[in-house]
């Protein structure tokens, strides 16, 4: 089913794609614009959102919506409310500028030719702008913006690195500031980018993915990352250098935490 399923979903990602790009090439004025999509959904899930303003969420289905408010305000009414549900209406920006997951004005080839009907493609992702509520008729009202898929939390992070820490920004200092963030599977992922860029660079990435194993609690695995960058540094460093006492600082760090983390078994 998955594997029939997987054909099915490219292909209506293609044809929003094709469509997509029909649609710009045609049009001269590329301005944002707004569609709403209505719905009910649980308190719970509502107060996460909530607590989420400022962040993001990437939807797990195809996400239809109209470019007339009434219309969505429509579907919003007909939703059938149980006691621990609530009536949610989405108000999102794109931007036909960014570069972002396939979405089509589908009016043309859809079924329902007065719905105004724009479908995003599943997996998209929105930034979380505002969320109000109309405490009259118990409506949340999410304000959010179609995202770019870019690597978005890359492009973030070195946003805020360089207005917060003023350098020059690469993928390996990006790696750090993840670390420092507690974001240790994020920083494995950009070290294997660079890995094999240059002998330095492979020094750095055993050098990011020891500090993340080891403050995942694998120091075990740390320690043998350290073994190789002592290895790497042989062949490009002079004997004596502050880059390997720093390394054997940090592998006496690393080696005190596992003989620690061992003798609390036998304890």
């Amino acid at each position: 089913m998955l594997f029939i399923l997987h054909f099915f979903i490219t292909d209506i990602s293609k044809q929003l794609e094709q469509l997509q790009k029909s649609i710009l090439r045609m049009t001269y004025k590329r301005d944002s614009f707004v569609v709403y999509h209505g719905q009910a959904m649980s308190r719970d899930e509502i107060e996460l959102m909530k607590e989420s303003v400022g962040k993001y969420i990437s939807m797990n289905s195809f996400f239809s919506t109209t470019q007339q408010f009434p219309i969505a305000t429509q579907f919003l009414l007909d939703a059938n409310i149980s006691q621990n549900m609530q009536r949610i209406l989405f108000e999102i920006n794109i931007n036909p500028r960014e570069k972002t997951k396939a979405y089509a004005d589908i009016n043309e080839i859809s079924y329902f030719k007065t719905e105004s009907e724009v479908l995003i493609m599943l997996g998209a992702l929105f930034h979380i702008d505002s969320i109000d509520e109309n405490p009259d008729d118990n409506i949340s009202i999410a304000h959010l913006t179609l995202a770019s898929d870019d690597d978005y939390q890359l492009k973030e992070t070195l946003v805020y690195m360089k207005e917060k820490i003023g350098q020059e920004t690469d993928l390996g200092t990006l790696a750090e500031i993840l670390i420092q963030m507690g974001e240790y599977d994020q920083a494995l992922k950009y070290s294997n980018r660079i890995m094999h860029e240059s002998q330095m660079n492979t020094a750095k990435a055993y050098e990011i993915e020891a500090k993340a194993l080891c403050l995942k609690g694998n120091c075990k695995t740390a320690l043998d990352r350290s073994s190789h960058i002592m290895i790497t540094y042989d062949k490009i460093l002079p004997l004596i250098c502050a880059e390997k006492g720093q390394l054997y600082c940090a592998i006496s760090t690393i080696y005190y935490q596992h003989v620690g983390k061992v003798s609390k078994r036998f304890e």
